[in-house]
């Protein structure tokens, strides 16, 4: 963008050149097509750095959306708000890579190199184009701030709608056996509304911002016309500093708008960086177990020790589901937790995930603070109770929690977790072809392909028949072997299986 600097230059200097030799016919279709050429140059730049800048988008949503994905399936779950990551919260970095980024570096160095070079022609009107330029820039910063703050509303609400979307989609049997498709319908239009209100908020800031900065950029290059043509007629209030021919007022004249078209385009893409960083916090917390596992120093090599001491959990807005636990899990050992539902037993087992908040206390993976760390997802396979099913075959599904596995070791995965279906056998994204238990048992090939020290559990036998839950038991047992195990669960096959039973 910055290259665009010096086709403005020789457009303004060929202008002028050709308006100031209008006496000489030939001499002024030269430098009329002197500035013609400047202009094509000028679009080539340009469609030249919009391509590079698509090219850049499209090469960091490929590798964004990948690591997402990644990231949900290395979980073993995802919360449904967590549906909006992969693909509006990527394609919210594209105008952030392909425009804002570009423009920001225009916006810092092209105004002032302009400003220099009009002020070869008139030192005063790039006085005067300079000093405008501080009200501009601080409209700029403060319409920023106000859109800030709303466009991370936008994308919450954008999470929260797609995520109670695709609960009541999961859930429409359900929903329609017992008739509560009208309720359903009201909350979704609830979200909706909810939307379309601060996408309203949006736009209205970001017009508003708009026209307050076309106003400075308008009042100030009046100010250097006003200047330029009194100038040119002698009529100035004030002693002249300078003498302005034809050639360098027009000069000055037709720079001063660019100036502050990098600017003007900087603020237009202003709500690409802010959507951006909305959705930064989102991709970052449903990567960050692809992210964490792809470094070795954040995995243990052994079956590691977890600690517990004076642990609080507490989400926003809502009281404390756990408060003042303490747990130590030997290394090796394998702990069933076990309470009724909302005691926080699935919150525990997010902690090392990184997936609830720690609000007092301390964990510990062999001597590691979470506090440090953020979380042990490296280290840890999980196995939930709806494993996440990708379109592709039953072996692909089980590569995804480990890229380099051999095609021996997710056989012997599939083979350790009693998963007896053809691997080649092709899945949709519901995971259509395969049972309850064969979907829990595919979660445990899945957990024993990754390999990590840590092995959490979910409800693993949850809503299986009694010779679903013996096999599953039996697939557990071999995936608990040279790990440090955690199960939550109301099984009491379950629970007979554990070394340990803590009860919340």
């Amino acid at each position: 963008m910055v290259t665009e600097a010096l086709p403005a230059v020789g457009f303004a200097a060929s202008l002028a050149l050709a308006l100031a030799g209008m006496d000489r016919p030939q001499v002024a279709a030269g430098w009329a097509v002197a500035a013609a050429a400047s202009l094509i140059v000028r679009g080539l730049i340009g469609l030249a750095a919009a391509r590079q800048g698509a090219e850049a988008a499209r090469a960091v949503r490929q590798d964004v959306r990948r690591r997402a994905f990644a990231g949900l399936v290395a979980s073993g779950r995802a919360e449904a708000a967590d549906a909006a990551a992969p693909v509006e919260g990527v394609d919210a970095l594209t105008g952030y890579v392909a425009r804002f980024t570009p423009l920001r570096i225009a916006a810092t160095a092209t105004p002032l190199l302009l400003v220099a070079v009009m002020a070869v022609a008139s030192p005063f009107a790039a006085a005067l184009v300079l000093l405008t330029l501080i009200p501009f820039i601080a409209g700029m910063a403060l319409a920023g701030m106000a859109a800030g703050e709303e466009s991370r509303r936008q994308f919450d609400a954008l999470a929260q709608l797609s995520g109670l979307f695709l609960d009541r989609i999961r859930a429409l049997p359900a929903v329609i056996a017992f008739q509560g498709q009208d309720r359903i319908a009201a909350e979704v239009a609830r979200a909706s509304d909810d939307l379309a209100r601060h996408t309203g908020r949006v736009l209205r800031i970001a017009f508003l911002s708009s026209g307050v900065l076309e106003f400075f950029a308008a009042l100030a290059v009046a100010l250097v016309a006003v200047y330029c043509g009194f100038n040119l007629l002698r009529l100035l209030p004030f002693p002249a500093p300078e003498q302005l021919d034809l050639a360098r007022a027009v000069f000055v004249l037709a720079l001063a708008p660019e100036v502050y078209l990098p600017l003007r385009r900087l603020a237009a893409a202003y709500h690409d960086r802010q959507a951006a960083e909305a959705a930064a916090p989102m991709l970052a917390r449903v990567s960050g177990a692809q992210l964490v596992a792809s470094r070795e120093e954040a995995r243990s090599a052994d079956a590691p020790e977890i600690r517990f001491t004076d642990v609080a959990i507490a989400y926003v807005h809502a009281p404390a589901v756990i408060e003042g636990f303490n747990l130590i899990v030997r290394p090796g050992q394998i702990v069933a937790l076990v309470g009724p539902s909302g005691r926080g037993k699935t919150s525990l087992l997010n902690l090392l995930l990184g997936l609830s908040p720690l609000t007092r206390g301390q964990v510990q993976v062999d001597g590691r603070r979470l506090a440090e760390a953020r979380h042990f997802a490296g280290s840890v396979a999980w196995v939930g109770q709806d494993p996440v099913v990708l379109p592709g075959s039953v072996r692909a599904n089980l590569a995804l929690a480990r890229k380099d596995a051999t095609a021996a070791e997710i056989e012997a995965a599939a083979k350790a977790a009693g998963l007896t279906v053809a691997l080649d056998r092709a899945l949709d994204e519901r995971g259509g072809g395969l049972s309850g238990g064969e979907r829990r048992r595919l979660g445990v090939a899945r957990a024993l392909v990754k390999d990590a020290p840590i092995l959490l559990l979910d409800e693993p036998t949850a809503n299986l028949d009694a010779a679903a839950e013996a096999a599953m038991i039996a697939a557990i047992q071999t995936a608990a072997v040279g790990r440090t195990v955690l199960i939550a669960t109301h099984s009491p096959a379950v629970m007979a299986l554990a070394d340990r039973v803590v009860r919340l």
